[in-house]
């Protein structure tokens, strides 16, 4: 059993690239090509990743009493 609060960034920022950080075209040293797309962008890191721990958090015992909480902010 557990309980835990994940809390995700969802502000104008994390829009940006999860690589280099540009805002809307990556920098020349990213390993990413012009705009700056959803699929690369901070949010989708943060996305990818809570779903990723969710996943393990979950388990595989459906009688383990665990509570989840996602709280979001932007400023």
């Amino acid at each position: 059993s557990g309980a835990v609060v994940l809390v995700i960034d969802v502000s104008g920022s994390m829009d940006d690239c999860a690589e280099c950080g540009g805002e809307w075209y990556h920098s020349q040293s990213c390993t990413h090509f012009g705009q700056v797309r959803d699929s690369q962008s901070r949010i989708a890191a943060a996305k990818s990743a809570a779903a990723a721990f969710l996943s393990s958090y979950a388990g595989t015992d459906a009688s383990a009493n665990r509570q989840l909480a996602i709280v979001t902010f932007a400023t």
